[in-house]
């Protein structure tokens, strides 16, 4: 998260965090000009999806890759709209992918072609080339962070 904010405000946008609670990290912020805070991933993933137009992830461990199949899952079964999704760097996700193709849509198991969605790039430039072919910009302007009220907790029912 910290990364893509850092990224997001050195090319002078604006940047929002989704955050969740961890007992063994700090909370940062310093890049987010809006920061929400979860106590639960699942709400997390949730808000992740309801304002997400592409999905793009870094390798990570296993928070990361719980949400990546979260996105996918809920792609299968039709409960978000079909988006793309880029998995960044092919040294680390490549056979990941690959095992996908040979051990589930070989067996059956998911659909033949459900994996032609997913896109392994190495390179910035390439992801952002990727997306801008795929994803609407719309013409709406951003609202200045001066005007955003920033919100430190989110519940979610817990």
């Amino acid at each position: 998260m910290r990364a893509a904010n850092e990224g997001a405000r050195t090319g002078k946008t604006h940047t929002i965090g989704f955050n969740v609670v961890l007992p063994f990290e700090p909370a940062d912020f310093q890049f987010q000009d809006v920061s929400l805070v979860f106590e639960n991933f699942f709400t997390r993933k949730i808000a992740f999806c309801k304002h997400s137009h592409a999905f793009i992830a870094m390798p990570g461990g296993m928070g990361t890759l719980d949400e990546l199949f979260e996105i996918l899952t809920l792609m299968q079964t039709k409960k978000i709209a079909p988006m793309p999704v880029v998995l960044v760097g092919s040294q680390f996700w490549g056979g990941l992918v690959d095992w996908m193709r040979t051990n589930l849509e070989a067996a059956n198991l998911i659909s033949a072609g459900e994996l032609d969605d997913i896109k392994v790039i190495d390179d910035a430039d390439s992801v952002v080339n990727y997306l801008k072919q795929r994803v609407p910009i719309p013409a709406a302007s951003i609202t200045p962070p001066s005007s955003i009220r920033p919100v430190t907790r989110q519940s979610d029912g817990s």
